[in-house]
């Protein structure tokens, strides 16, 4: 179950800079968590055109250390709390073309070296109800810029939005030695210069118990965006045109995961961006995590 959390965490940050990491559906008990580091390294080598078309235009190496925080408030009620640190270079050209002919020229940042910035910092309540076999997890989350850093250009590290998300999250584990976990958020972002941002994220992952200590797992992202400006309306502010890409796009992948001790886990997955369009990345993400539980039944912060 912790897995779940991780994943959706570097998902979150693959697909959309706007998407803020979450938890998982299951509340941990009454004063215990989870407290995870997650270090991503994410590639994006063009974008999806509004038609769904490719097209490798410009390209971005991001490196992200995300510091995570899953906690039990009372046995059904949960907190979770995550902040990414990121490191971002662009290798694109100093100019490139955006479909249908948009002469766009690199932003402030895009030099080719890597510029490092605190993020967002993102909150998420969730209240568990379990029902028979199925968990189910009504919740509200909400992100915060941390600072007033750059929007300009492909390697900035965010949009500087703030947002609110609400939707519920599923389990069950009615498949023999098979965890289901899925999520369903509808996500705003705060308006800039009167251009609106809603979209709908659905994430659907699959943990596959194939020992006592070892995890396979599948994992599904998909993003579809509501509203969002034009190419025409944003075209008086089109070197900050990255701040308002509202991407509809479907990210699969996988990972393994290694139960150490009975406190401390180890996680190896990917993502790759399968579909998308109006100005989606052409990604891949491999990521690595280690998860640590505590509290007062494991003994403090752990006992192994």
């Amino acid at each position: 179950m912790r897995f779940f959390g991780l994943a959706v965490v570097v998902a979150a940050t693959a697909f959309s800079g706007a998407r803020a990491a979450t938890a998982q559906v299951v509340v941990p008990p009454r004063g215990e968590g989870t407290v995870s580091v997650v270090v991503e390294s994410y590639r994006h080598t063009g974008h999806f055109d509004k038609d769904g078309n490719k097209t490798y235009n410009t390209s971005t190496e991001t490196q992200t250390l995300i510091g995570h925080l899953d906690f039990g408030v009372t046995n059904s009620i949960g907190l979770a709390v995550s902040l990414p640190f990121i490191a971002s270079k662009y290798t694109g050209p100093p100019t490139y073309i955006v479909p249908p002919g948009i002469v766009t020229h690199a932003g402030p940042l895009d030099n080719g070296q890597y510029h490092y910035a605190f993020q967002d910092v993102h909150f998420e309540v969730r209240r568990m109800f379990v029902t028979g076999p199925v968990a189910i997890a009504p919740l509200i989350g909400a992100g915060f810029p941390t600072h007033d850093y750059e929007t300009e250009g492909e390697s900035a590290p965010g949009r500087h939005r703030n947002e609110l998300q609400v939707g519920v999250g599923a389990s069950t584990a009615m498949v023999p030695r098979t965890e289901i976990n899925a999520r369903y958020a509808y996500t705003t972002l705060e308006r800039v210069n009167g251009f609106p941002y809603t979209a709908s994220l659905v994430d659907v992952h699959a943990d596959v118990s194939a020992t006592s200590r070892i995890g396979i797992q599948g994992l599904a992202g998909l993003q579809i965006g509501h509203k969002r400006p034009t190419t025409q309306e944003l075209l008086p502010i089109w070197p900050t045109h990255d701040r308002y890409i509202n991407a509809s796009e479907l990210s699969i992948g996988g990972g393994v995961s290694w139960s150490l001790t009975r406190t401390t886990d180890v996680h190896v997955f990917g993502l790759t961006t399968v579909w998308g369009n109006h100005g989606a990345h052409i990604a891949r993400t491999v990521a690595v995590a280690v998860s640590k539980t505590f509290g007062d039944s494991l003994g403090g912060f752990g006992r192994d």
